[in-house]
């Protein structure tokens, strides 16, 4: 899945991943690609991956590790290895996470965009971040201050009843679907589906004040719907959005880590197939020329062994020197090497 996870489900994530990793230690962190994190939580061996840009997950998949560890791996070690997680959580509404731990260091996961990690000390200045660079509203390089990204969306889980009302008075004649899924940062199929829910034309500019509550009403039971992950249309979500379901799974964690974690196991073990495919039929090569070495040895010692005679008369008048005396029985002799022609 190329996709990034959607911010319900970072929330329905976390509600998830917090009671298997917090108030434990940070046992191990690497860099196992370029844009893929694992930190490993003891007691328990528990590991969780991090992808900028995409998810966050546990993982039951055991990737293979960089035989050296990376700069960045030794970087968030120094600070991290054995410190307890105090907590995990999802900044408001935001595909943003993050970790603090007991030394009052954290650890920021971005999850939006081309994405971040990013390790700041107790006072937030940034230790180390995977992409630095500068924006228009904040700097993402060593010893500055970390900011959050600008949220241009109201936050659903703190959305009152008359704050919805002024929001949809305020928006510029846009569609209650496009008010819940840009404003709110639902995104555009659970829009759809909590329209639908509401029985609510997506389309709807001006509602009514008791459209207006039936809409609030599903948003809230949305937000708080019991976790049923399946995946439709190549989307994995918390719970069913269509009736169309192509596969349903225990929890979030497991959606996550069959559809992004085993397809990239899936794709080292090609890679490191191809490479045995390659050794292998160089390996066949190697032994079908020496094959062919050995059958053309063998020619030769044949030919040699019926004219044995003749090739000890040869050896013989070269060792004593006798050169004219080849010549006359018709045996070259170059660069002190004798040139026989044998009869087969």
């Amino acid at each position: 899945m190329e996709s990034a996870i959607s911010s319900l489900t970072i929330k329905k994530l976390i509600e998830e991943i917090k009671p298997k990793i917090e108030d434990k230690y940070l046992s191990k962190i690497q860099q196992l690609e370029n844009n893929l994190y694992r930190i490993r939580f003891s007691p328990g061996s528990t590991d969780l991956l991090i992808e900028p840009g995409k998810r966050l997950n546990i993982t039951k998949y055991r990737l293979k590790a960089p035989k050296e560890a990376t700069q960045a791996s030794m970087v968030l070690r120094k600070h991290l290895e054995n410190t307890k997680l105090k907590e995990i959580k999802q900044k408001g509404f935001d595909r943003v996470v993050e970790m603090t731990f007991t030394n009052g260091k954290k650890l920021i996961a971005e999850l939006f965009s081309e994405g971040n990690l990013i390790l700041t000390d107790q006072d937030k200045k940034i230790i180390y971040a995977h992409r630095r660079g500068t924006w228009k509203h904040r700097k993402i390089i060593k010893n500055e201050e970390y900011k959050y990204p600008p949220s241009e969306t109201q936050n659903p889980q703190e959305l009152t009843l008359k704050r919805f009302k002024e929001l949809l008075e305020s928006s510029e004649d846009k569609k209650i679907v496009v008010n819940l899924a840009v404003d709110l940062g639902l995104g555009g199929k659970l829009a759809e589906h909590i329209c639908k829910q509401a029985e609510i034309d997506k389309d709807e500019k001006e509602l009514t004040d008791e459209e207006k509550k039936k809409i609030h009403k599903q948003i809230e039971q949305t937000l708080e719907k019991e976790i049923k992950p399946v995946k439709q249309e190549n989307q994995i979500n918390p719970f069913p959005l269509k009736a169309k379901i192509d596969q349903e799974y225990e929890s979030l964690n497991q959606a996550i880590d069959e559809n992004y974690t085993k397809k990239e196991e899936e794709t080292t073990k090609s890679k490191e197939l191809q490479k045995l495919e390659k050794r292998l039929e160089h390996q066949k090569q190697s032994i079908k020329q020496f094959k062919e070495k050995i059958e053309q040895n063998k020619e030769k010692g044949d030919l040699i062994y019926k004219n044995y005679d003749k090739v000890a008369k040869a050896v013989e008048l070269f060792k004593k020197g006798k050169k004219e005396k080849l010549e006359e029985l018709g045996i070259k002799v170059k660069n002190g090497k004798i040139k026989l022609n044998l009869e087969d």
